[in-house]
């Protein structure tokens, strides 16, 4: 479907379907902008990925959006609907201001890049107190408890 779309459009020379790849980070870096079009979504590691590797980030509104991006500081935050997607699309390609002032921002996002340095942290230390496969234990009281 997305190759017939590229095709009949006659976006095969700026349209690129690359297919899976391990480490997408050279991809993304060289990307003009990244389109995160989920209606629902969890904190995402790819929206957080572009702006650490300094790509503009346009993404609909969905959950861990507004704590990734900021306040319209990292990129753009649009309604979960195609017509506002393409309206926040419009906007950031014909001004271009706007994209080089989100380019700009997440390319100097010094506090996305510590936050995720002090979440590697935390994963050593809790690892390094409980080994990376511990799994929790039931407590004791619980088990007396039911005995009663």
């Amino acid at each position: 479907m997305l190759r017939n779309c590229i095709r009949d459009n006659e976006l095969h020379s700026v349209v690129t379907l690359a297919g899976y790849k391990d480490n997408l980070y050279k991809y993304i870096k060289r990307a003009d902008l990244f389109v995160g079009s989920s209606y629902t979504e969890g904190c995402s590691n790819a929206v957080f990925e572009s702006v650490i590797v300094g790509t503009p980030v346009i993404t609909t509104r969905c959950s861990g959006m507004e704590e990734i991006l900021g306040d319209d500081e990292y990129g753009m935050i649009v309604e979960n609907n195609e017509d506002a997607l393409y309206d926040g699309l419009s906007s950031l390609l014909l001004n271009r201001g706007k994209y080089e002032y989100y380019r700009r921002n997440a390319a100097e996002t010094k506090k996305l890049r510590d936050m995720r340095k002090d979440v590697s942290a935390i994963e050593n230390l809790l690892d390094s107190l409980t080994g990376p496969n511990v799994q929790p234990q039931i407590s004791s009281f619980e088990s007396e408890d039911s005995q009663g």
